[in-house]
């Protein structure tokens, strides 16, 4: 799911049942949140976020301008291979993005 700060789904493809527009607008709540968090405590800007459930296990990750692409797998899915891909379509797509800011 390709999702921007207000918690509108951009773009998604997904492989599960999947409320796309809920998982958009409550990510956008808990990253605000925790980006406050980062702000009051100087830790920094959130880069990712990855967080297990009991059947599943989401990971958001930053893109370029106001959008972030968040990952949805079963939860025996390797985390590191999760991190690994959605972290090298993070990187094609915040390479897309620049090219059309720029071009």
């Amino acid at each position: 799911i390709i999702t921007n700060d207000e918690g509108l789904p951009i773009m998604y493809r997904t492989l599960i049942d999947l409320d796309v527009n809920a998982i958009s607008a409550l990510y956008a709540l808990a990253a605000n949140q925790l980006k406050g968090l980062g702000l009051k405590t100087r830790l920094g800007d959130v880069e990712y976020m990855l967080v297990s459930y009991s059947g599943y296990v989401l990971y958001a990750e930053r893109l370029y301008g106001d959008l972030t692409l968040i990952a949805v797998a079963g939860k025996d899915a390797s985390i590191g291979v999760v991190m690994y891909v959605t972290g090298k379509y993070a990187e094609r797509f915040n390479e897309s993005l620049r090219s059309m800011k720029t071009g």
